[in-house]
């Protein structure tokens, strides 16, 4: 993850986040105070933030893990009052938590069956759903509340 003066010269870009991960979709917060990015450090993919000092362009301390879902997390984008973190998590829609996706994961993937027979139509990639969600600040972070949570439609924690 890189940044530039907007007003150039395109050779003072530096990196923000100096890793190995593949790092993507970063987004400030509106205030400009934070910034949420995509990273690989953990398999899936999950939403990361750290403080932002405008002032120097560079992060404050270090960043950390906001979502924990066995699904991945993907396309985080804040709210306009800087209170939640809307993302997206590809997860069986008939499944209520987390617990329930993981389980099916797994179940996937030790499977020596690798073919499938559908007799419906899905949007998307497969048996699988995207599932708008959402996180808040002051409240639980655990995965299964996550999906049961945005399943009803409230808010959970960043870390």
């Amino acid at each position: 993850m890189w940044i530039v003066p907007a007003n150039g010269p395109a050779a003072a870009g530096r990196r923000l986040n100096p890793t190995p991960n593949h790092e993507e979709r970063p987004r400030f917060s509106p205030d400009g105070k934070r910034l949420i990015w995509t990273s690989k450090a953990t398999d899936p993919t999950q939403i990361w933030m750290c403080d932002f000092d405008s002032g120097s362009g560079l992060l404050v301390e270090k960043p950390h893990q906001v979502t924990e879902i066995s699904a991945g997390a993907d396309g985080g984008i804040w709210s306009p009052d800087g209170k939640n973190i809307v993302f997206v998590s590809a997860v069986y829609p008939d499944c209520k938590d987390d617990a329930c996706n993981k389980q099916r994961d797994e179940e996937l993937k030790k499977s020596k069956v690798k073919a499938k027979i559908f007799s419906r139509l899905f949007y998307g990639d497969g048996p699988k759903s995207t599932r708008l969600t959402h996180c808040r600040h002051g409240q639980s972070n655990s995965p299964n509340e996550a999906l049961r949570n945005a399943s009803a439609g409230h808010a959970i924690t960043p870390a």
